[in-house]
């Protein structure tokens, strides 16, 4: 009698062996994931965006932004403090407590005065969101000075029965486009002149 196995092999009109036939591979079933894990619950602060970049600006401009958030949780969401990292960045008045699904807003303020390049200030929100209840904010600007005079002020030890030739240097940046004209120096008091070297 003919096994299977000589069958397998049986010979075609070409002289080529038939491959056993493939045994048929179980399929598996499709797996079921289950959360275990409760559904989320309390306030949720979200921000529409977390930093703005004003750009460059004018030294002395006062700039204003305000930033947006929804409070995407399933409770009251609370702000309990916004508070700017300088003097020169003010928080506006902002809403203490936003119901579920409502929106916010934060506005800013930054006060670009004896400021001058790149500068980076931070307000940090604190809020009754459980899983983030502190926000940093950022603004940015490049900050653009016509004339960058430093120091600003010079300070001199007068006694009129001891004169000095003490001498102070101040630095003049000019960021204007066109040549910048200085005129003589002069001074009202009788102790100070020109420095002939200059």
């Amino acid at each position: 009698m003919m096994g299977l196995a000589t069958l397998w092999v049986a010979q075609l009109a070409g002289g080529q062996p038939l491959a056993p036939p493939a045994t048929p591979q179980p399929v598996p079933a499709p797996l079921t994931l289950i959360s275990t894990a409760a559904p989320l619950e309390g306030p949720r602060i979200q921000f529409a965006a977390r930093e703005h970049d004003f750009g460059e600006i004018q030294a002395g401009t006062t700039l204003k932004h305000t930033f947006v958030y929804t409070n995407t949780g399933q409770a009251t969401l609370e702000i309990l403090q916004v508070r700017p990292s300088c003097g020169c960045t003010t928080a506006g008045e902002w809403e203490k407590r936003v119901a579920p699904g409502a929106t916010g807003t934060i506005p800013i303020q930054f006060n670009s005065a004896n400021f001058s390049g790149p500068i980076h200030k931070t307000v940090s929100v604190v809020s009754n969101d459980p899983r983030e209840n502190n926000v940093v904010l950022q603004v940015k600007a490049k900050v653009w000075v016509p004339l960058e005079v430093t120091p600003r002020t010079l300070m001199f030890q007068y006694d009129s029965e001891m004169p000095t030739e003490e001498t102070r240097t101040i630095r003049i940046v000019s960021n204007l486009k066109e040549p910048l004209k200085l005129e003589e120096p002069k001074s009202s008091h009788r102790a100070f002149r020109r420095s002939s070297g200059r």
